[in-house]
């Protein structure tokens, strides 16, 4: 239990005949420092209160974004909640090694090389994840038929369906096929830079690596030519998903109202979207105890642990992070408040503390 504040107290007549005040606790807090933290508390948690409310307030909020930028040892744990999206970033993102044709030996035989080529189906640089894609979604209309127990006639207008859908994906993949041929070229660069010895541990190469991958935009292209990305990762994926979604509604459709009963087949976004309203609840539930003082210790800790969690995705010893400065700075100054009994002091947590103070008094042997 926190000892109440020291008081002060008038100490024994010095031999000057001068009275000293002195206090019990050399480092008590005056009434200044008071209203200092008082307003901390407040300032903080109108800030989580605020954050909480902003992303409740956004249709489309979700920390899918910030999740896949983690960065560090622990990565691999935050981005485990997140929906694949048919395996996404390993088929579409990874790295390509440049292949250059004037890197060639000049005793290849380019005309035999033309018809072993000829006899083979043109591979695009985002075939293996469309494939993906045509598996995963035939295997969900197998399992959606059965769950919905659709008739022959529904089953034959869901596949038509399916259909014409990944004909709308293969012709927005094949409009995007330069850029993710270079986007992914580029992301190899930037392996390769990390890759040389000691490179890991030069700022610059480390620094200019993660630019290389982040933003390739403008970089100086392969085999010498200008590489400037048109359209960034984030529009092909925001493109595929909104067909995949209309595909989804388009089969929702077809549905009768007592197979509408059913209900939905569980979605691979449920876990995603659990921890994004966690985040939401937690924002304003933590920002709303801070600001009113009550449940204050409580409120600071959680608060505290939710700003680690976000340190931990940038860690600053790693390669294109963002600095988390300002977290760092929150975050102590909520272990502050938490080692504090600032939720006392123009609080709810003082009428709490009356309330359970008769329980915590030690009772005096007789």
């Amino acid at each position: 239990m926190i000892p109440a504040l020291p008081t002060a107290q008038i100490a024994p007549t010095s031999r000057t005949g001068q009275e000293e005040f002195l206090t019990v606790n050399r480092y008590g807090i005056g009434v200044a420092t008071m209203v200092m933290l008082v307003a901390l508390r407040i300032a903080i948690g109108w800030h989580f209160f605020k954050e909480g409310l902003a992303h409740r307030a956004e249709q489309n909020w979700t920390s899918e974004g910030f999740l896949k930028q983690a960065k560090g040892p622990l990565a691999p744990n935050f981005q485990a909640v997140l929906p694949k999206f048919h395996d996404w970033d390993r088929l579409i993102l990874a790295p390509l090694p440049d292949t250059n044709p004037a890197t060639k030996d000049e005793g290849e035989d380019e005309s035999a090389d033309k018809s072993a080529k000829s006899d083979k189906k043109p591979v695009s640089v985002y075939d293996d994840w469309f494939n993906q894609v045509k598996a995963d979604w035939k295997a969900e209309l197998t399992t959606y038929s059965e769950f919905h127990k659709l008739s022959d006639d529904q089953k034959s207008q869901a596949a038509e369906i399916q259909k014409q859908s990944l004909k709308q994906l293969e012709d927005l993949l094949k409009d995007n096929a330069t850029d993710i041929r270079l986007y992914r070229q580029l992301a190899y660069r930037a392996q390769m830079m990390q890759g040389v010895p000691g490179g890991g541990d030069i700022p610059f190469i480390k620094n200019r690596a993660a630019a290389v991958q982040k933003n390739p935009t403008n970089e100086v292209g392969l085999a010498g030519t200008a590489a400037v990305i048109s359209s960034p990762p984030a529009a092909w994926e925001a493109g595929t998903k909104e067909i995949e979604q209309l595909y989804h509604m388009r089969l929702d459709d077809l549905l009768t109202p007592d197979q509408r009963k059913l209900g939905d087949l569980p979605a691979d976004t449920a876990k995603l979207h659990k921890i994004d309203q966690l985040v939401i609840w937690g924002l304003i539930g933590v920002g709303a105890c801070l600001v009113v003082g009550l449940f204050t210790r409580l409120a600071a800790l959680a608060g505290a642990l939710f700003l680690l969690s976000i340190i931990c995705t940038q860690p600053p010893w790693a390669a294109g992070t963002v600095d988390t400065y300002n977290q760092v700075v929150e975050m102590l100054a909520l272990l502050v408040i938490a080692t504090t009994t600032v939720g006392r002091w123009g609080g709810l947590d003082y009428f709490v503390h009356l309330l359970i103070k008769p329980f915590t008094r030690r009772k005096v042997p007789a």
